[in-house]
């Protein structure tokens, strides 16, 4: 029942977003607004450590102010989720996300695609040898790009269009775990990331059980190595953002 994980079609209306203090408090306002973007990225609907980023006004703004690009960018004002966090407070000081890295726990990136360069690093595939650097369903592609995608003019920007992105591919093709067990999976990922510093980690996946179906006793017996690792995530100091349900559900997911 647990892992029989799907991603819907439609936008998600609730989240439960976990925030951990980082040990840089000026980093906490980026990774506050950098969560709560993702958290708006629609779920399963089509999200070094964090150290702090030297002001630039040339890589933010060139050739106008930081607070022209703000009100004046097509891209940020094409991507209504940046006003909706007030994501500008971030940038008049100089934030892009440049050495923040963000996990997307996903179907995978394409690291090919042109809005991320060379930002997308390898992390974990339990469906194929990419390493989590393709993306044969889509989703975790249109993630990275809410979180990191490139301030080129083009579309829409990210909240951190220049942060990196590491990808850990759980989910195959069709959207599901395809027989892996998040047992196995949960627990690299956390181990993986903590050894490449990675402090923020996106879940925009969730299962099709609301939490309210089944008992405390059963979750705790059924995903108990989930769930260790995620605590053990959180007392390193990593922030979860995750979905926790799709199609306006009023309880959230398993």
């Amino acid at each position: 029942m647990f892992d029989c994980v799907r991603l819907k079609a439609r936008l998600i209306s609730k989240y439960c977003v976990l925030l951990t203090s980082l040990k840089n408090r000026i980093n906490d306002l980026f990774s506050a607004l950098l969560v709560m973007m993702l958290a708006g990225c629609g779920g399963g609907g089509g999200g070094g450590g964090a150290s702090l980023v030297t002001y630039d006004a040339n890589r933010l703004g060139s050739p106008h102010s930081p607070l022209i690009w703000i009100t004046d960018s097509e891209e940020f004002n094409a991507q209504k989720g940046l006003g909706v966090v007030q994501a500008s407070a971030a940038y008049s000081r100089g934030f892009s996300g440049r050495d923040i890295r963000t996990a997307i726990v996903d179907s995978g990136i394409d690291s090919t695609h042109e809005e991320f360069g060379q930002r997308v690093f390898a992390g974990k595939d339990w469906h194929s040898e990419s390493q989590g650097l393709i993306d044969p369903h889509g989703h975790g592609t249109h993630v990275a790009g809410i979180a990191a995608g490139a301030r080129d003019d083009q579309g829409v920007h990210g909240i951190a269009p220049e942060s990196h992105i590491y990808s850990y591919r759980i989910l195959n093709e069709y959207g599901y775990f395809g027989g892996q067990q998040g047992a196995v999976m949960v627990p690299e990922i956390i181990q993986h990331s903590n050894q490449n510093q990675v402090k923020i980690l996106n879940n925009s996946w969730a299962s099709t059980t609301e939490i309210n179906d089944v008992s405390k006793a059963v979750i705790i017996s059924a995903l108990g190595a989930e769930l260790g690792a995620w605590e053990t995530a959180v007392e390193e100091g990593q922030v979860m953002v995750w979905a926790a349900g799709n199609d306006r559900d009023s309880q959230v997911s398993v």
